[in-house]
């Protein structure tokens, strides 16, 4: 029989002997040692279970001519053992040596760092093969034998015991296609789920990442969280291309009025969701209102700004939540934008996520629009996630990249930022967009937000630093 063939016939007959043997055998050597070392005799109980449960009870005797140390003693029994079940075993020397090898094993511990997409901590676990012992077992032939770390029992124990949430993914699956019937209305799909990005681990590096840690003694080690982007699954009869996730917009309404809060969740949810733009066509966000901002129409009363400086109470009240939400993903896709304003006053609501990357919107007068330049559709997808909205849009990743520099204000940006040709304005908010496509091209963009005032405070939480 082939020499190979053999040895890994005896591994599979004796691996599940010798991974209880030692086991049991050498957490009972741990806890014994002191009394062991200072006595000429000793003795030493074991158990393993192969079919049936087999005890037995040893008093070895010492010779003043042959002098063996405890882990020789425990091999010789362990070569006993695997003689008495296999007719073969390494040698005596071969397996004392793999028990110092597990000794060594057993004094290393790692702590290891759980890390976020963006790379921040989220938690930590530590782990060492004492707290683990089932993650040890012993590879040998009949000329060798070492313990090594059985990745897939790390593996089984990091999906079960990881201390850390994972947050799952929602896939989408469009039903039905609804086409738009004029230039006031959008095409849109049906679908019964928003996707919602989630993460996972790779646990497979995960178990690598660790066995590797305690086999080499380190003292860290890494664990990576990823994004894991929604699946779109397409029932309907139209090519919509590839629709992979290529950018995101958030903005965050905690705090507003109750008509405020119920406004912003229908412009999100009702309007803006599951809008589909065609290639080479142009957006409106005011056409996916399909109608008049009306009482009538299911809109409350909350707070607008009329006449470019006064606050009031008017039907729909904080639709211009939803349409920022909308233009910071589009900024971030590094679409091509036909119509944008910020609104005349500063709102506090759009601080968070990109202070100053704002879009009001007023049916009939103002409006936002961009264009979907690649040659696929682009499906937006809106959803609220206790005060934080999301839009995302799926469409082809044509390889472009967009890098965005800011925020700058009056006093604090760069000498050599000018707006147009002149300074900064004070009451200004100025962003830097460059877009790089995949054929080499650059376009760069610059977006300024202006209102009528503009709280020094923000200036100030804001200040440029020329280090970062």
């Amino acid at each position: 029989m082939d020499k190979h063939i053999m040895q890994n016939k005896y591994h599979h007959i004796a691996a599940p002997v010798l991974s209880l043997f030692a086991v049991f055998t050498l957490l009972a050597v741990s806890s014994r040692s002191s009394i062991e070392r200072s006595s000429p005799t000793y003795v030493y109980a074991w158990q393993a279970s192969v079919g049936s449960s087999i005890a037995m009870i040893q008093k070895p005797q010492l010779h003043a001519s042959v002098k063996t140390t405890m882990n020789q003693r425990i091999a010789m029994r362990l070569q006993r053992r695997l003689i008495k079940h296999m007719a073969a075993a390494p040698s005596v020397q071969s397996l004392s040596s793999a028990i110092d090898q597990r000794q060594h094993l057993l004094r290393n511990a790692t702590t290891i760092t759980i890390l976020d997409p963006d790379g921040s901590e989220r938690g930590s676990w530590d782990v060492s093969l004492n707290s683990y012992p089932s993650w040890l077992q012993l590879d040998f032939s009949l000329t060798s034998a070492r313990f090594t770390i059985n990745r897939e029992e790390v593996l089984r124990t990091i999906e079960e015991e990881l201390p850390v949430d994972i947050l799952p993914v929602t896939d989408i699956s469009i039903d039905e296609i609804v086409l738009r019937t004029d230039e006031d209305s959008v095409s849109r799909i049906i679908s019964d789920t928003a996707g919602v990005v989630g993460e996972e681990i790779n646990y497979e590096v995960a178990a690598t990442t660790v066995a590797t840690a305690l086999e080499s003694g380190l003292e860290v080690a890494e664990i990576h969280i990823d994004v894991k982007s929604p699946k779109i699954a397409n029932a309907t009869d139209v090519d919509l291309g590839s629709l992979d996730l290529i950018a995101t917009g958030r903005s965050n309404f905690a705090g507003s009025a109750w008509g405020r809060d119920r406004n912003v969740r229908k412009a999100l949810l009702e309007h803006v969701h599951n809008s589909l733009v065609a290639p080479g066509d142009d957006f409106s966000f005011n056409s996916t209102l399909e109608g008049p901002v009306a009482l009538w129409n299911g809109w409350e009363m909350a707070k607008v700004i009329y006449n470019g400086g006064d606050l009031t109470l008017a039907p729909g009240g904080g639709i211009c939540q939803a349409s920022t939400t909308l233009y910071r993903a589009i900024v971030d896709a590094g679409f091509p934008v036909k119509d944008r304003r910020s609104h005349s006053l500063y709102v506090s609501y759009y601080k968070k996520y990109g202070v100053g990357i704002d879009a009001a919107i007023y049916p009939g007068s103002q409006d936002l629009v961009f264009t979907n330049d690649t040659d696929e559709h682009v499906l937006i997808q809106a959803y609220v996630d206790g005060s934080e909205a999301v839009v995302n849009f799926y469409g082809k990743d044509d390889g472009r990249t967009v890098d965005l520099k800011g925020p700058y204000f009056y006093g604090s940006a760069p000498d050599d930022l000018l707006v147009h040709g002149r300074a900064i304005n004070p009451t200004e908010i100025v962003w830097l967009q460059d877009v790089h496509y995949a054929d080499g091209r650059d376009e760069s963009n610059t977006i300024v937000s202006r209102y009528k005032e503009l709280p020094v405070s923000v200036r100030m939480q804001y200040a440029y630093d020329p280090s970062v």
